[in-house]
């Protein structure tokens, strides 16, 4: 019991410090020309560095995409407003058919699913009190694997396929 009590003790200043620096950032972003929403919730390390987790819901070549990933973020504060750079990686929820012509001209189907993404974007928030304002601009890089091996006449039908979207953010940090 004294052991605990001691770990909380040492840890409450760091659970503190990152309440005060915790930030959740909620909007509504465009993707690939498409409407979409988002959800970060940053966990503050200090001042100037967060660290988190951020789930979108959008379409990406009209399908349902929903990308979870880890956000790393820094951020200096000047007056109210905060100038960011932030990382993303994670993994893309994506399923979509893809049809493709064999060796016999037969149409052949396979699925294409979400493998990975990461991504590198710019901000900035101004802070009215406790909430403010956001605008973020990313570029991602999505990477797509095939559900199973599709071949033409024994041979791979082509690398694994990729996406490079841009995303515009605008929204609320609380």
């Amino acid at each position: 019991m004294k052991k605990l009590m001691l770990f909380t003790l040492l840890c409450l200043p760091a659970i503190i410090n990152a309440q005060r620096h915790s930030r959740a950032y909620v909007g509504a972003m465009l993707h690939d020309s498409k409407l979409g929403a988002s959800l970060i919730n940053s966990f503050g390390i200090n001042q100037y560095f967060g660290i988190g987790a951020g789930v979108d819901i959008s379409s990406l070549d009209s399908k349902l995409i929903v990308p979870l990933y880890l956000d790393v973020r820094g951020r200096y504060l000047i007056n109210n407003i905060e100038p960011m750079v932030f990382g993303q990686f994670g993994f893309p929820l994506y399923n979509k058919e893809f049809k493709y012509v064999d060796g016999s001209l037969e149409i052949q189907k396979t699925e294409i699913q979400g493998k990975m993404f990461y991504g590198a974007g710019t901000g900035v928030v101004y802070k009215l009190s406790k909430i403010g304002v956001f605008a973020s601009y990313t570029y991602r890089q999505y990477k797509f694997k095939y559900a199973d091996k599709p071949t033409i006449n024994g041979r791979e039908l082509f690398e694994n396929p990729e996406k490079s979207p841009s995303v515009i953010t605008l929204g609320l940090v609380f």
